[in-house]
């Protein structure tokens, strides 16, 4: 078993690494997966994306927060099934208030400076994930959990 520290490291290391997920929401029955830009707070807790507010994932946020993100950073190459590793990241979205606009800017956007015109956007919605759960995946079916206490 791992201790705590050295998951989040392994965590880190993985957030780092990768600049897009794919984000799984739910609605009328149905799951539904879209591939996101994402930026992670320094304490891992927390996830940051956009979204246009027009679009299929927004509109199943609103109808439902509980969302799953994975990172992963295979290569789609035999070699992954011994050293690919994947989170998924359980928790729930809600969208972020004008006032909190600026923070989430600077994390986003330090991650993402391409994106800055869309992300400032008056028809882009920010989204930020609290982190509950973490499944993190090594070596094909090596599985550690990790639950935050909130």
């Amino acid at each position: 078993m791992e201790t705590p520290e050295k998951f989040r490291a392994r965590l880190a290391e993985l957030v780092a690494s990768q600049r897009l997920a794919v984000l799984s929401t739910h609605s009328d029955g149905q799951p539904y997966a879209s591939l996101i830009a994402v930026a992670a707070t320094e304490d891992l807790e927390t996830y940051l994306f956009t979204t246009p507010r027009a679009s299929r994932k927004f509109a199943n946020l609103q109808r439902n927060p509980a969302v799953a993100l994975l990172l992963e950073n295979a290569s789609n190459r035999p070699a992954d099934f011994q050293h690919a590793m994947a989170v998924t990241i359980t928790g729930k979205a809600e969208t972020v208030s004008a006032n909190e606009f600026d923070r989430f800017d600077a994390i986003f956007l330090a991650r993402h400076p391409e994106l800055k015109s869309f992300v400032q956007a008056e028809t882009t919605a920010r989204i930020r994930v609290a982190a509950e759960s973490f499944y993190l995946v090594r070596h094909f079916q090596e599985v550690m959990t990790y639950h935050l206490n909130r």
